[in-house]
């Protein structure tokens, strides 16, 4: 996927490596004021990939939804688009608690977890910095309990996953 507009992203990416370097308290207000309320910019200015109409639907339904269920054929981009609102969610709804499951670990670890870690790496070093990726899940460096992503495979007799996990923005 492509930059939608390769020099705005340079930009933006320039002028937010810059301000993050120089303060810190400016970058995050900045961030959030552009980004917070737009996944779909996050996305094309963030991770320089141009969503599929119906990709940036479900991205903009993530401001009004707090449930929402995807039914489609194999490669269509679900994982890729619910990579992006993972990482729309862990940088910019603090405090989150993402909890993501799937019936085998290979549809989990192999797939899921692997296309989020692809776009975990094409986010800018500075905020690439902000989250510290494990086996099993990915936390924000300076509030792991507070803002992490959760992988755990489902299993029917067991308890489920997101059991005892409380957020104010819960995806």
């Amino acid at each position: 996927m492509r930059c939608v507009r390769p020099s705005l992203c340079k930009t933006r990416r320039k002028r937010l490596s810059t301000t993050m370097s120089s303060a810190p308290r400016n970058f995050f207000e900045e961030f959030v004021a552009a980004y917070g309320n737009d996944p779909v910019l996050f996305v094309e200015e963030m991770l320089g990939a141009q969503p599929f109409d119906y990709q940036a639907e479900f991205l903009r339904a993530l401001l009004d939804e707090r449930k929402m269920s995807v039914k489609s054929g194999h490669g269509t981009g679900k994982s890729t688009t619910a990579s992006w609102a993972m990482l729309w969610f862990m940088l910019l709804r603090y405090p989150c608690k993402v909890v993501v499951t799937a019936p085998t670990s290979s549809q989990l670890f192999d797939a899921m977890f692997a296309e989020l870690k692809r776009w975990i790496n094409e986010l800018p070093k500075e905020l690439q910095q902000l989250l510290n990726v494990k086996s099993d899940r990915v936390e924000l460096v300076s509030a792991p309990a507070e803002a992490l992503y959760l992988a755990e495979r489902h299993v029917q007799r067991r308890q489920k996953p997101w059991q005892g996990c409380t957020a104010t923005m819960f995806c």
